[in-house]
């Protein structure tokens, strides 16, 4: 087995102060579990936080595994293609919906080079994906079923992948997705991280070889998936321990890295699929239904914290754009009425976007005491 070991003066040196950081009383981010009450669950913090931006760096699917940063050549697989659509129509703002072009992005003056999503979440225990008509009720749709997607823009034109078609632009998704593969039906089912490509507005009759064809809403499209690391379901009351890592690199690889728990995975192929690393200047990451359009259904109550780190190679700080998402998946968070730009504390991302987004509580139904004709001169109880 081939295996690649993360050994460099600062990745030790970013162990070394951020252990003593957490030695102090630190609190583990994304986690909300005070490092004094748990140093465990403190050490595997602040491993995730190092392993999801160290990938491998070479082509292929890996897993590493705590306290360890080596990397270990791992199955690549192909999954079963499901779209995860763009959206395609701007719309009005929704309370209750968020993606679907309601959602936040960050914008950078330059290339992005890398992207980093957690989540801090509260009273969040069940989640389900449900159909959504107007994208033809598709999806990995039930309870348990979800997303974690970390999107580009999809305005990058010129890209050789367009083949001179007219109105083409590419569009690059990073993707966790439950229930991917049915590995014994009704017993053993595995998740998926991998990279979704689009060849948007492709307006030939035919898509390019091993690609296949997409036309949500009369707006046709081609797309396909890179090869996939199998990764266990996430339950979704865990999502504090989800960090996702994405990176594009011009003439290089374009990689995807999950850490969760005690485990990593990563996914690298090479950017000359769509030469995203080109175009790239905005990203979004949120947690949403699972393909095809759909929602994902989070329980009452259920508040999420949303950071998204990124990097174009400057001291720039990125803009937050409020609805200026591509995904046409969704959720039924309503989303918190601003977005601030902070210093991210992740190491060569300088800045990270915030936001919140919340599950509102029911309004109670309204008693009437009144007779069907109305209440005009009648004695209330």
């Amino acid at each position: 087995m081939n295996t690649r070991t993360i050994v460099a003066v600062g990745l030790v040196a970013a162990l070394f102060f951020q252990v003593h950081a957490f030695a102090e009383g630190a609190v583990a981010s994304g986690t909300g579990v005070a490092a004094a009450a748990d140093p465990e669950e403190a050490a595997r913090e602040t491993w995730r936080s190092l392993v999801v931006k160290n990938p491998p760096g070479q082509s292929g699917c890996f897993h590493a595994s705590y306290p360890n940063y080596t990397w270990e050549s791992a199955d690549c697989g192909e999954a079963q293609l499901r779209a995860h659509p763009l959206q395609v129509a701007s719309v009005a703002v929704v309370p209750g919906v968020a993606g679907y072009g309601n959602d936040y992005v960050a914008r950078t003056q330059g290339l992005m080079s890398e992207a980093q999503g957690e989540f801090s979440a509260s009273n969040v225990t069940s989640v389900s994906s449900l159909p959504v008509a107007s994208f033809g009720n598709g999806g990995i749709l039930g309870a348990n079923q979800y997303s974690i997607q970390l999107n580009t823009n999809n305005d990058g034109s010129g890209s050789y992948a367009c083949e001179h078609v007219s109105g083409c632009t590419v569009w690059q998704q990073f993707f966790y997705s439950t229930d991917l593969v049915t590995i014994i039906p009704g017993l053993d089912y595995r998740a998926g991280l991998y990279m979704q490509y689009w060849l948007l507005y492709w307006d030939s009759s035919a898509c390019p070889k091993n690609w296949i064809r997409s036309s949500y809403k009369d707006q046709p499209a081609c797309y396909k998936n890179s090869t996939v690391a199998w990764v266990p379901n996430i339950p979704i009351s865990t999502l504090g321990a989800v960090k996702m890592h994405a990176s594009a690199t011009p003439g290089g690889n374009d990689e995807v890295t999950l850490a969760y728990s005690t485990d990593a995975w990563s996914v690298t192929a090479s950017d000359s699929v769509l030469e995203i690393g080109y175009y790239w200047q905005e990203a979004e990451f949120n947690v949403l239904g699972d393909g095809g359009g759909s929602l994902a259904e989070f329980n009452e109550y259920a508040s999420v914290n949303v950071k998204l780190s990124v990097s174009d190679g400057s001291s720039i700080p990125p803009t937050c754009v409020a609805q200026e998402g591509t995904t046409g998946e969704t959720n039924n968070f309503t989303l918190g009425g601003s977005c601030q730009v902070e210093p991210s504390g992740v190491s060569g991302l300088p800045y990270a976007i915030a936001f919140s987004e919340s599950v509102l509580p029911t309004p109670p139904p309204v008693i009437s005491h009144c007779p069907p004709a109305g209440c005009k001169g009648t004695q209330l109880d």
